[in-house]
């Protein structure tokens, strides 16, 4: 009899659950229009340019915010990885 694999894993399951969780924390800690910057893009997949329109900010800044707010999560999540193989 083989193991099944590893998508029934339970601590790999645990793993995923709790790194959703260090994700959704991470998201939860920017700033209010970083969220709503991350919402735009990411769940109403609306392009840089209409973003900035309705923010009163250029394309190029919303892309530099972007990457502010992706360089903050990455910082947040690496922290957690580093806490979780420790």
């Amino acid at each position: 009899i083989q193991a099944p694999g590893s998508e029934f894993d339970p601590e790999a399951t645990m793993l995923g659950s709790d790194r959703n969780a260090a994700v959704r924390g991470a998201i939860a800690r920017l700033s209010e229009r970083e969220r709503h910057i991350l919402s735009l893009i990411h769940v109403q997949e609306l392009p840089g340019a209409e973003i900035g329109r309705m923010l009163g900010v250029s394309e190029s800044r919303v892309s530099q915010i972007l990457a502010g707010i992706r360089r903050k999560l990455k910082d947040q999540l690496d922290s957690y990885d580093t806490a979780a193989a420790a």
